[in-house]
C-alpha cells in the first residue's frame, strides 16, 4: 500500500503487520485464559507470559521495518539497476532442508538428552554449515548462548526445563 504523506512517499507492506498483530492477539487472549484458569492460576503461565512479553517488545519493530518512507524526488529519478538474481528455489534449496532437518533432530534429542547437549551441537552444527569455520564462534558462541538462556530460564523466569540428560 503506498500513500503520499506532506510529500514523502509512504510505502506501507501489509502482511508483516497482519500476521505480528495476529500472533500478537492470539497470545494475549491465550495469556489472559490461561491466567483465569481456576486450576493452575498465574502459576500455570510459565512459557507463555515471556513469549507474550518478548512479542510485545518484537512488535514495533515489525510495523517499524514493514513501513519504508522515500521522497517522492529521490524515487522518481533514481532508476533501479536490473540485476540478475538467482531464482528462489523455495523449500528445495540445500541450506533450507539442512536446517529444517536439523530442527527435527534437535526436537527429537532434546526429549532424550536435556537442553544442554543438543542445544550446543544443533547451533554447532548449523553454524559450521553455513560457512563459519572460526573455532572462537564455533565454541564460545554455541556455549555461551545456551549458558545464558539456561540462566535466564532458571534463574530470571524460574521456568524448569531439563538442563541434562535424566535416566
Amino acid at each position: 500500500m503506498r500513500c503520499l504523506i506532506k510529500g514523502r512517499l509512504v510505502d506501507i507492506d501489509p502482511q508483516p503487520i497482519v500476521i505480528a498483530s495476529l500472533i500478537l492477539g492470539w497470545t494475549v487472549y491465550y495469556y489472559f485464559n490461561t491466567v483465569n484458569i481456576p486450576d493452575g492460576g498465574p502459576e500455570s503461565v510459565l512459557f507463555i507470559r515471556p513469549l507474550v512479553i518478548g512479542i510485545l517488545i518484537c512488535f514495533p519493530f515489525v510495523v517499524f521495518s514493514a513501513i519504508t518512507v522515500v521522497k517522492p524526488e529521490n524515487s522518481a529519478s533514481a532508476q533501479p539497476e536490473q540485476t540478475e538474481e538467482p531464482a528462489d528455489r523455495g523449500f528445495l534449496d540445500h541450506r533450507r532442508v539442512f536446517f529444517a532437518l536439523a530442527l527435527i533432530a534437535y526436537a527429537i534429542t532434546i526429549t532424550f538428552f536435556g537442553y544442554i547437549i543438543p542445544s550446543i551441537v544443533f547451533i554447532f552444527s548449523v553454524l559450521f554449515y553455513l560457512g563459519s569455520r572460526n573455532m572462537w564462534i564455533l565454541i564460545v558462541l554455541p556455549v555461551g548462548l545456551i549458558s545464558l538462556i539456561a540462566l535466564i530460564f532458571k534463574a530470571v523466569l524460574k521456568i524448569p526445563i531439563p538442563l541434562w540428560p535424566t535416566g
